[in-house]
This record gives structure tokens, sequence and C-alpha cells, in this order.
């Protein structure tokens, strides 16, 4: 993950890149018929935000955004010979979502902050439905540098060549901040 952001004012551009290779391959339900099953998932999602500050204060900065997420998702699913043949099959899509979105960036302490923010899109342009959440704990060095430290959730339902697809991912991250 990554991500850039540029202001001027109360207004602002945010750029925001997300990329996930992830496998698994364990025993399949299918009994003696396969011996075993693997499922590999590789999404990317480049996010391009327009944010228009609407509280900016030294304890809270507001923004909400408008925006659009390009994804591209390739599923891959291998089942190994058993008592019939190996299959394999797989799905493969690139598409855009509208979004909208609210981020909230607030002092806690001397240093200390937190931000949060959430959107939502698809509306069956793109996607039927996606939908991220992320919070973070974070320390300011000085003017320039930061640390955060958090948890991400991204959610997305498209149907895939016929096939309804519903992805999750979450997880924990720690991020670097440098201001100029």
């Amino acid at each position: 993950m990554g991500a850039f952001e540029a202001r001027n004012g109360r207004w602002g551009l945010i750029a925001d890149l997300f990329y996930a290779d992830l496998s698994q391959t364990r025993a399949t339900p299918l009994g003696l018929l396969f011996s075993r099953g693997r499922i590999a998932t590789e999404a990317r999602a480049l996010s391009g935000y327009a944010a228009y500050r609407v509280r900016d204060d030294e304890r809270i900065a507001v923004d909400l955004t408008v925006g659009l997420r390009v994804n591209s998702v390739d599923l891959d699913v291998s089942l190994s010979p058993g008592m019939l043949a190996g299959q394999r099959f797989g799905v493969s899509e690139t598409w855009v979502d509208p979004l909208i979105r609210a981020r909230v960036r607030f002092v806690i302490a001397d240093g200390w902050f937190a931000t949060a923010f959430a959107d939502i899109g698809g509306f069956g342009v793109g996607s039927d439905m996606t939908w991220q959440a992320f919070a973070s704990l974070g320390y300011q060095f000085n003017a320039r540098w930061s640390v955060q430290g958090g948890w991400r959730y991204v959610a997305i339902e498209k149907p895939i060549e016929g096939r309804d697809v519903a992805m999750d991912f979450s997880g924990p991250l720690l991020g670097f901040t440098v201001r100029f």
C-alpha cells in the first residue's frame, strides 16, 4: 500500500495504491476425487480522490472526497489429481468504481494523533458494492515526519465472468509520512 496527497488550502488530491498477492493450498472437501486445492488471488487497486476540507483547526481536520478506484483482480483455482484428473480455472477482470469518502484526523495529545477514513462505492457501475475502512494511531515527530500503526479493511462484491465474487482484504499496517 502507498498513498500520496497534495493540498492547496481547503482542496486536495489524494492517490492510494493497494496490492495483494495471496494464495492458499489445502486438502479438498471432495474426498478422493481431488487430493488438494489451491486458490490464488492477486488484487490491485488505484484510487484517486478530490478532497475538500470542511473543518480544519488545531485539534481536528475533516475531509469529504469523491473519486474513482481502478480495480484489477485475478483469481485462480487448481485442483490436484485424485481419482479424477486435475482441474484448473480462473477469472480475471479490470473495472472502475465511483467512490465517496470521509476522513478525519484529530490530535489526541502532544505529538499523538488518530486518523480514520471510510469510503463506499461501486453502486452497480463497476462492482455491485465496494467499501473500505481504515483507522490508525500515529505520532508526529516534527512538522515533517510521522509514523502510524493501524488496520485496513477492503471489501468488494462483483460478478466476474458470470460468477459472483466477494473478496475481503484486511490486516495491520505500519506507515511513515514525510511532508514537503
